[in-house]
């Protein structure tokens, strides 16, 4: 859950006073129409041993130990009962149509996919069920027998056996599949399950795999010799002291990594080129720009004095020094025309915005642009107080403000705290109620930015729509989000009931009319 950002930890909220600003109106109210469907129990017992919720927050799983036996509970439907299931491998695909576990019976263990056994193994890796990110597609590591060669298992076929096996990774796509093995003390990776396709090296990175986003290409690091190589479509690049994870383009076009020839060395390789060389190159900064024309990334070198100085490098230009740099903060707008940074400078958090510097804050948060890629924003703290800054101009400022999102058409949203209260904010104009809490993750526009939810707290949590309260409920449940399914409805899962240690998980699909 994100947290406000004030002073003290970015979290204390302090004696607002500034003036209110005009409530936010509504010209038309909405209307709110719930719907609730009981999808199984959340039990804060002993016995309760997992939990999973599919990623659109629809399903719901719970593993619980029933007397000797142990069980799962799917959506309220519980599964046949084993000996022992094991509590870490319960999971909902990638997708949240499928779901999985690993049993064990006796001497024997085998995987659960949608209720249905799969072929017993004497073991099966503590990786556990890895799902391809759409799709049914499924994948593990099992042993069929004790201290034995170990075999991949895709989509219920086993590979060869190996020394060892690990790194699966299914393509963007999840029609493919690639890992890495170890055979007779060589290392190499199997693609599609054809061995022998990649080269033998010493050692693979098997962190390194990388998949093209259209899933058609991948690229890796190996080790011989003691010299690291980058292959890509096929090639092996020059061989280096060292080098990084390999990343594709967004259109699949184009590859580059960050390599080091030798000490205090260091080049970025794009599509095969190496380009100019510098002391240092932070490779966890790089960036495409969206339509992958554009290349960012952080370097440095040694001034006369022999002091360190950074900068970012924007298609091939340094910018200016800087005292130093937020590596995770480089942005390239949606159109990729525009681009932001944050720097320090004299101990103080600065936004660069097209090469323009803003006001100086102790800290930054949450840097984004719209998606029509017109205004840039992002919340800075100043003296204990906290704003949300669009374009380098500053709106009013508040005790604390947590989370900041814009709408399909440019709205800007955030939630803002003042003395013991909390509202929201959207487009500089306080929202009619304040209430005791609001969950920051639940802030979110519909997709055509017409609508705006979120979930707050007046005794009891309750949904708010364009100022519009909800029924109230007991919470929705950690770890979920309310989600949008169209542009006039949205659904959370949420906890009902009176039992403190027992409560029904609820799902409330709530439709939006007018407005």
């Amino acid at each position: 859950m994100r947290k406000f950002i004030g002073a003290v930890a970015l979290a204390l909220f302090l004696l607002a006073t500034s003036k209110p600003l005009a409530a936010q109106e509504t010209p038309k109210k909405v209307t709110l129409s719930e719907k609730e469907t009981v999808i199984g129990k959340l039990i804060e017992s002993k016995d309760a041993k997992a939990l999973s919720i599919s990623n659109d927050y629809n399903h719901f799983a719970i593993l619980t130990q029933k007397g000797e036996k142990y069980v799962v509970t799917v959506d309220g439907v519980p599964s046949k009962e084993y000996e022992w299931i094991v509590a870490r491998s319960l999971t909902h695909s990638l997708d949240s149509k499928h779901y999985g576990y690993v049993v064990q019976q006796g001497d024997s263990m085998f995987v659960v996919i949608d209720g249905k056994e799969g072929k017993p193994y004497r073991e099966i890796a503590p990786t556990n069920i890895l799902f391809a990110p759409v799709g049914s597609r499924y994948a593990y590591y099992a042993r069929p027998k004790a201290g034995g060669k170990w075999v991949v298992v895709i989509d219920g076929e086993e590979s060869k056996e190996f020394d060892q096996v690990a790194k699966l990774s299914f393509s963007p796509d999840g029609k493919r599949v690639a890992f890495g093995v170890e055979q007779g003390g060589k290392q190499f990776f199997v693609v599609d399950n054809r061995v022998g396709s990649e080269k033998e090296f010493d050692k693979v990175a098997g962190g390194s795999f990388t998949w093209s986003p259209d899933g058609k290409q991948y690229a890796y690091g190996a080790v011989r010799d003691s010299k690291v190589i980058i292959i890509s479509a096929g090639r092996e690049s020059k061989a280096y002291k060292e080098a990084t994870q390999p990343m594709f383009s967004p259109d699949s076009q184009h590859v580059v990594y960050v390599a080091s020839p030798a000490e205090n060395q260091a080049v970025v390789v794009l599509d095969e080129k190496e380009q100019k060389q510098y002391r240092r190159v932070v490779a966890e900064s790089i960036r495409y720009s969206p339509d992958s024309k554009r290349l960012a990334y952080i370097a440095s070198h040694n001034d006369p004095q022999g002091k360190e100085q950074m900068f970012f490098v924007i298609d091939g230009q340094e910018t200016t020094p800087y005292d130093a740099l937020n590596r995770d903060s480089f942005i390239f707008s949606p159109d990729s025309k525009r681009t932001s940074f944050q720097c320090v400078k004299n101990k103080k958090a600065i936004v660069v915005i097209d090469g323009l510097e803003g006001k100086d804050y102790d800290d930054v948060r949450l840097a984004q642009f719209s998606p029509d890629s017109k205004k840039m924003a992002y919340i800075a703290l100043r003296d204990r107080r906290v704003y949300a800054v669009t374009d380098n101009a500053e709106g009013r400022g508040y005790d604390g403000i947590a989370n900041l999102v814009f709408s399909s058409d440019g709205k800007m949203a955030f939630v803002a705290a003042k003395a013991q209260k909390q509202c929201v904010v959207v487009n500089g104009i306080e929202a009619k109620s304040d209430y005791e809490a609001i969950v920051p993750d639940n802030l979110t526009f519909s997709s055509d930015g017409k609508h705006l939810a979120y979930e707050a707290k007046r005794d009891k949590p309750m949904f708010v729509v364009d100022d519009v309260e909800s029924k109230p409920h007991a919470g929705s449940m950690k770890g979920t989000r309310l989600t949008w399914d169209t542009p006039t409805s949205f659904h959370a899962l949420v906890l009902k009931g009176e039992k403190e240690k027992e409560r029904d998980v609820v799902r409330i699909q709530v439709d939006v009319t007018g407005g």
